[in-house]
């Protein structure tokens, strides 16, 4: 699974104003004294979505630290991650049958991934070993069409009639490949097995199975029910037709399916993320800009240009003359570390490790609050670019 930069609502551009006649003359502004301060806006809970409809926030509103207390009168945002709506899934035709999903691992990434799928009419299993896991996530997912969702302790009872199982447990490529074998030994031999795993190798999990064919990776990016994409991974053996067929189920369930090619380390979305977070950590270990001013030419800049036309219609926009122009002269300068460096070290030694610690390269004084920051303003930043996506965006 995949953490992310934190986005604020701040950063979503402004929905489009109403075209006007251009030939028609603007009403003259009414002159002000311009010693004198600008009027305050009137404050409002940044942390939350923006009323349907309403305009979403200025790029320009002066950035805050999120981690920090609310104004005065401000209403803190619920800790829960069930506050922040998801992307409506697409009409189902109702001659199909709703797929019936098992969701392996019941943590964070997990129950998420299950509230994705109920939202979409889905019958839901939720697998853990451990009650606690189980009790915690029911909790989390009490708003939901609970009655269509099952939590069993007993792989077997959760895997039965499952046409996808998707694998979402820790990073330990042991742990998968047990619990990868005998979920395909429980399921239907028709049923579609994925993992959600971001690092391992998809043929180094098909190797314990005996139908590798059905057998892909399904990235999903933290967190689940918010972020569209999801990334669809063959692996050497995969059948072309499960790969149409995970992409299927994904859409209908509201998500923006990648199918790539083919796998390789890191797949797609990390492997930018973390070109990105490479160059990040060399410019702060060269003393150019600290970690707050990184953060912010990403939310103030480049994140609100790359979430409306991505990197590559950018590069368009601004010319290919112009880019290779600028690559022939950066290229050459940008970090190539082969090893992290003392920027991430240094505070992972000193025990800053991020917002579960209470500190990272920012403070956080209240965890709960700093997460349902992040998915308010990820779920603001998401009605403001569907209110006006563009025509060609895939």
């Amino acid at each position: 699974m995949t953490g992310d930069a934190t986005p604020r609502d701040a950063t979503a551009p402004s929905p489009a104003a109403a075209p006007r006649d251009a030939t028609a003359r603007s009403p003259a502004a009414a002159p002000r004294d311009a010693t004198a301060p600008s009027p305050a806006a009137a404050p409002r809970d940044a942390t939350g979505p923006s009323p349907a409809g309403a305009a979403a926030p200025s790029p320009a509103a002066a950035p805050r630290d999120a981690t920090g207390p609310s104004p005065a009168g401000a209403a803190a945002p619920s800790p829960t991650d069930a506050t922040a709506p998801t992307p409506g899934p697409a009409p189902r035709d109702a001659t199909v049958p709703p797929p019936r999903v098992a969701v392996l691992g019941a943590g964070v990434m997990g129950r998420n991934i299950a509230r994705v799928f109920l939202r979409a009419g889905a019958e839901v299993a939720l697998y853990s070993r451990t009650e606690a896991t189980l009790g915690s996530a029911r909790a989390a997912l009490a708003d939901e069409a609970v009655e269509r969702l099952r939590t069993p302790r007993e792989l077997d009872a959760a895997v039965a009639d499952a046409t996808l199982v998707i694998e979402s447990v820790p990073e330990r490529i042991e742990l998968k490949r047990q619990l990868l074998a005998a979920a395909e030994a429980a399921m239907p031999e028709s049923g579609l097995l994925a993992t959600n795993t971001s690092s391992l190798p998809l043929d180094d999990l098909a190797a314990v199975l005996c139908r590798p064919e059905r057998f892909l990776g399904l990235h999903w990016f933290n967190p689940a029910h918010l972020v569209p994409l999801v990334e669809v991974v063959p692996a050497s053996g995969t059948d072309p037709a499960c790969l149409d067929a995970a992409v299927a189920t994904l859409e209908a369930a509201g998500k923006r399916p990648l199918r790539l090619g083919r796998a390789l380390p890191g797949f797609v979305a990390n492997r930018l993320q973390y070109a990105l977070i490479r160059e990040a950590l060399h410019l702060l270990e060269d003393g150019v800009v600290d970690a707050a001013g990184l953060d912010l030419v990403l939310t103030e800049c480049l994140g609100l240009r790359w979430a409306v036309i991505g990197p590559m219609r950018s590069s368009d926009l601004a010319g290919l003359e112009t880019a290779i122009a600028v690559a022939r002269e950066l290229f050459p300068q940008l970090a190539n570390a082969t090893e992290p460096g003392p920027a991430l070290l240094e505070p992972a030694a000193a025990g800053r490790l991020g917002v579960r610690t209470g500190a990272g390269f920012h403070d956080y004084p209240d965890a709960a609050r700093a997460e349902a920051e992040r998915d308010a303003g990820l779920a603001a930043v998401l009605a403001a670019l569907q209110s006006q996506k563009p025509s060609e965006r895939r």
